[in-house]
């Protein structure tokens, strides 16, 4: 186990507190910048890489996901993966009421994960994305105001909270494996860091007046010019682009497990890979209930709806017991050793091709 001091951004210890509703905002003075997402587009190998699916506000899946992915200490609230790269493939916030504090766990592993010469890496999700384009039809009741009176306000371009997330990358490369949270198409990865760079540049609020103006262009509608009056998102991951690497779902539909990869999908996923010089891609976003490989290994989905948040509660407003098992059963995370796959779950250890192979 790697020593550490668990301490948060303000020099605060965190442990278990973290599950308390107590944990700060970010704020403008104590936001502070990580590796900057133009430079993490591309990582050399690891000595081993985790990805971990979308979390919708729910801290204990990520915790859980974290622990037996040995990853994590929660009694010591500590960094344990060594020289480790967690991917974490956005979709962090919505649905559950404990975004801010997952957010702090996030930063602070940063933190501590570069000091043991591993890396966090958080991508952006269409929900990170719709909370910065003011869409707040996803929050649930008990964060709307989470982040001050404005919620709109606290996500919206420029602010302490979207400058945060510019340093979380659209597309990223570690080793020999793409990371993105819905698809991504040939013309996409053919630009990869430029996406990374002006959607970072969008979510700092940097845009120059002509940037703006050409973008207006493609406003599509009043909802972007009431919302974000000042600057509008790049357009290629925008909702109506079609193949958009945070919103894209067209691709995945046609990559199913026990079916053969239909031929014009086999050759766009092939010629995306060859793009990128990687050789496989790893998506979130397309809920799948177990992690899925399909097309020999070379398309893996990991969002299983981990988070409880996603599932029906009782008439008292709680999860039946069978629902909390079955979600502790979706709680499952992908780790990749050289060239090999394993998908890993509390206790248990099952090798990417067999799943694949049983599907």
């Amino acid at each position: 186990m790697v020593p550490c001091v668990a301490r948060s951004l303000n020099s605060r210890p965190i442990a278990r507190s973290l599950l308390s509703r107590s944990v700060l905002a970010v704020s403008a003075t104590s936001w502070a910048p990580f590796a900057n997402a133009l430079a993490i587009t591309r990582l050399p190998a690891p000595s081993r890489i985790v990805a971990i699916g979308d979390i919708q506000g729910d801290l204990g899946a990520l915790i859980d996901c974290l622990e037996f992915s040995d990853l994590y200490t929660p009694s010591k609230a500590c960094w344990t993966g060594g020289d480790a790269v967690l991917v974490q493939t956005g979709d962090v916030l919505d649905r559950g009421p404990q975004e801010r504090e997952i957010l702090e766990l996030l930063r602070t592993l940063k933190l501590q994960a570069a000091e043991a010469d591993g890396t966090v890496i958080t991508l952006l999700g269409n929900h990170e994305y719709f909370n910065s384009i003011g869409d707040m039809n996803f929050v649930s009741e008990e964060n709307v105001k989470a982040f001050g009176k404005d919620r709109v306000a606290a996500f919206r371009p420029g602010s302490p909270l979207a400058r945060e997330m510019s340093e979380w990358p659209v597309i990223a490369v570690v080793g020999d494996t793409a990371f993105v949270h819905a698809g991504l198409i040939q013309k996409h990865a053919r630009d990869a860091g430029g996406i990374n760079q002006r959607v970072a540049k969008w979510l700092r609020g940097e845009d120059d007046a002509q940037t703006r103006a050409e973008r207006r262009k493609h406003s599509e509608g009043d909802f972007y010019n009431k919302n974000l009056p000042d600057s509008l998102p790049p357009v290629e991951i925008r909702e109506s682009q079609d193949g958009s690497p945070l919103l894209e779902r067209k691709f995945s539909k046609h990559l199913r497990p026990g079916e053969e990869c239909s031929e014009s999908c086999r050759k766009e996923l092939f010629e995306t890979l060859r793009i990128l010089k990687v050789s496989r891609l790893v998506v979130g976003h397309h809920v799948q209930g177990l992690i899925q490989s399909v097309c020999d290994g070379r398309y893996y989905k990991i969002d299983t709806a981990m988070s409880k948040w996603v599932h029906g509660r009782d008439g008292s407003g709680k999860w039946s017991e069978e629902t909390l098992k079955k979600v502790g059963q979706l709680r499952e995370t992908l780790e990749i050793v050289g060239d090999q796959v394993t998908i890993l779950k509390k206790g248990q250890r099952i090798p990417a091709r067999e799943r694949e192979q049983q599907e």
